[in-house]
């Protein structure tokens, strides 16, 4: 992400992953509400980030694949 002081929050970030292995790093001071369809794959995301941080809703789908969500 760009410019991440300018951002409102309230965004979709949609992710399509098919066996593959996909990283989304998301600044430390944001909030995750992740809405990911898993199909034999795996899904990491170790928390939801700051709770009254600006919100990314992450939807899409996972198949036979590895998504892992970092906060940096």
């Amino acid at each position: 992400f760009e410019n991440t002081e300018n951002y409102q929050g309230g965004g979709t970030l949609n992710l399509e992953n098919n066996m593959g292995s996909l990283l989304v790093n998301i600044p430390s001071d944001w909030h995750v509400i992740a809405n990911l369809e898993n199909n034999m794959g795996s899904i990491k995301l170790p928390s939801t980030g700051n709770p009254t941080g600006k919100t990314i809703i992450l939807t899409g789908e996972n198949n036979m694949g590895s998504v892992t969500v970092e906060f940096v």
